[in-house]
């Protein structure tokens, strides 16, 4: 991996070659778990696919988790699909056999069962400036008017009420996924060790989810700010 990534210093749009055949799947669905992924490989081969998108494959909440997007643990894989030492090895085949490998990291937010969001709701000071909290509906209704409603037949509304906190969350999607807070440098930094932790398993490139919702501005839709681009440079 070292050396390869010297040679992508050296053509840093490598991503964007021509010679590249793209292919986008569920591994529960396609293979069943991540073992029996070494075992479709020729047939990939055969299609001609040399990159490779494994969709949402971090360890998500029980029950509804939004196909995979409410992530409960980013240092965990879904358990119905193997372990984080089944995903490195199935990355090193995958390069031995010259396909690289793309993994979704979910950046927006987290499930509520996540360590953080369940520290927060346990009243910690410093994880609940991890999210984007309120103690009464004044702000969430003055952003209200400018937001869109992702799923309005679903999820309506941008804000979840926690009683046990006495608090509204900012809930994007669904409510059991919290909004992180990247006004708070210290989410930055948490998230960048997160994504680096998924890198080190030897994947070639990450898509980062739900970026446009990065950063929240009073008096906007609280999509595509400039901040966020700032985000994803950084």
């Amino acid at each position: 991996m070292q050396q390869l990534d010297k040679e992508r210093e050296q053509n840093q749009l490598w991503f964007q070659s021509e010679k590249l055949v793209g292919g986008v799947l569920y591994v529960d669905l396609f293979a069943g778990d991540l073992k029996k992924m070494r075992d479709k490989i020729p047939y990939l081969k055969e299609m001609g696919i040399n990159f490779l998108h494994l969709m949402p494959l971090l360890r998500p909440r029980d029950g509804l988790n939004d196909g995979g997007y409410a992530v409960q643990n980013f240092r965990d894989v879904d358990r119905r699909l193997g372990t984080y030492d089944d995903l490195r090895k199935l990355s090193r085949v995958l390069h031995q056999e010259g396909i690289n490998l793309v993994l979704d990291f979910v950046m927006n937010h987290t499930a509520k069962e996540h360590g953080w969001a369940q520290a927060a709701m346990s009243g910690h000071p410093r994880y609940q400036r991890f999210f984007h909290m309120f103690d009464d509906r004044a702000l969430p209704d003055m952003y209200e008017q400018h937001l869109i409603e992702v799923f309005p037949d679903f999820a309506p509304g941008n804000f979840s009420f926690y009683p046990q906190i006495d608090k509204w969350v900012w809930t994007t999607f669904y409510e059991f996924q919290w909004d992180l807070n990247y006004a708070n440098p210290d989410v930055f930094h948490a998230m960048f060790e997160e994504m680096i932790h998924l890198v080190n398993t030897g994947a070639d490139c990450l898509r980062l989810d739900a970026v446009p919702y990065l950063w929240k501005k009073l008096g906007t839709h609280c999509q595509n700010q400039e901040e966020a681009h700032h985000l994803l440079r950084a």
